[in-house]
């Protein structure tokens, strides 16, 4: 295996303060944690049923404390676990108001580290992706640089696990603790063949990526149908001395 690079992606928290005031505006952002509960401190002239010179094992294992003000450590969850969870809300915004969300979920896709791909013979390197709001993907080489940009409304669908022609040479398709970490953005031409580190990380940029395909393709759509338009405009209108200016598509929230 690859050496793993930072887990902790640059400018990750100016992401995450962004992201806060649109869950908060669509009161979407729901706490996960719990208040920390009192323990219950018996009082020091309460009756203790415990023979003399025998001390309860939950007691002496605490932290000195005292009747009135018990110390208590509230719980605390990792920086990973945060990232993780902002990381689903984010794509969860971008799915169902689009938006500016949509623009979150591309910076959030590309902070998205460590990432190993897969060369067309089989060979894994690391690698992060580069997406752009106006729909196309890049992807780091082996060598440094980044491939040319691919249009994701050509992709047509996102696989799970290992089931390409790129894993099956790399390992026939059978290592099964790596197909849940492990997907594929299929292409008309080519397979785009990702491992992540877990099969949460799997699942999140699988849906990540899903969404920004529909996003792409609906794009495209909506710019055909200008363009159907300019052409069938131009087609019944008279000759005029001024030229026609262009129409732009819309841009999908």
């Amino acid at each position: 295996m690859f050496p793993l690079r930072d887990t902790k992606p640059p400018h990750f928290s100016r992401l995450m303060s962004s992201v806060a005031g649109g869950l908060r505006r669509l009161n979407i952002h729901k706490s996960n944690k719990r208040p920390p509960s009192r323990p219950s401190i018996p009082h020091p002239n309460h009756y203790s049923p415990l023979p003399p010179g025998m001390i309860s094992s939950s007691l002496s294992s605490s932290p000195p404390t005292s009747a009135t003000s018990p110390f208590v450590h509230p719980p605390t969850s990792s920086p990973g676990a945060d990232i993780d969870g902002a990381r689903w809300k984010i794509v969860e915004l971008a799915f169902r108001f689009g938006g500016p969300h949509r623009y979150y979920l591309v910076q959030a896709v590309n902070m998205f580290a460590p990432l190993t791909k897969y060369g067309r013979r089989g060979t894994p390197h690391p690698t992060r992706l580069v997406c752009h709001p106006y729909g196309t993907l890049q992807w780091e080489h082996k060598r440094g640089g980044f491939s040319a940009p691919v249009d994701l409304a050509l992709a047509s669908h996102v696989v799970d696990g290992r089931s390409t022609a790129v894993f099956h040479k790399c390992d026939g398709g059978r290592a099964r603790h790596l197909a849940r970490v492990s997907l594929s953005v299929v292409f008309c031409h080519r397979t785009l063949d990702l491992e992540t580190q877990s099969a949460d990380h799997r699942d999140w940029l699988g849906s990540a990526l899903r969404t920004l395909i529909q996003y792409a393709k609906t794009q495209r759509q909506a710019e055909a149908t200008v363009m159907r338009e300019e052409e069938a405009a131009a087609h019944h209108s008279n000759d005029d001395d001024g030229p026609t200016l262009p129409v732009m598509a819309p841009i999908i929230a």
